[in-house]
């Protein structure tokens, strides 16, 4: 059983001055580190979640603008190839306009060589058939044409 005498009162007290002494001391200390503790470990987890916030629309602002630069290079690329093409047919016609041009030029100068030639060989063929036929009558013979 328990004995109430001087000693039990002492006890009590000092357990009582005890308790307050550890509690300014060492509890009140130690709470109030746990609670800033708490409230930094708040902070970090709040800043966490703005910078998360912040890093994913910086992703979505960069994935739009890298869309968008894509659709320009393939719209500038679809441009350069247009005029790349342009410039290619613009050269295909002025190059068979110029071939044309050379094509005729060579037909007339062969029709013109041909035409001489003709002449040349007709003149040549009535002197031939003339010396032929002064070889057969033996004799000198006046032709109609005109001798070169």
């Amino acid at each position: 059983m328990i004995r109430l005498d001087f000693t039990f009162f002492i006890t009590i007290v000092n357990f009582i001055v005890l308790y307050f002494a550890m509690r300014r001391l060492f509890f009140l200390p130690l709470m109030q580190l746990i609670r800033e503790r708490r409230e930094e470990i708040e902070n970090h987890h709040q800043n966490g979640e703005t910078f998360d916030e912040e890093s994913r629309t910086v992703v979505r602002e960069y994935s739009e603008k890298l869309r968008q630069g894509k659709r320009e290079v393939a719209l500038f690329l679809d441009q350069e190839k247009q005029k790349i093409w342009m410039h290619r047919k613009e050269r295909l016609t002025v190059a068979q306009e110029k071939s044309l041009q050379q094509i005729e030029a060579f037909r007339e100068k062969l029709d013109a060589q041909a035409r001489e030639a003709g002449e040349t060989l007709s003149l040549k063929s009535d002197h031939l058939a003339d010396q032929i036929v002064e070889k057969i009558l033996g004799r000198k013979v006046k032709s109609g044409k005109a001798k070169s």
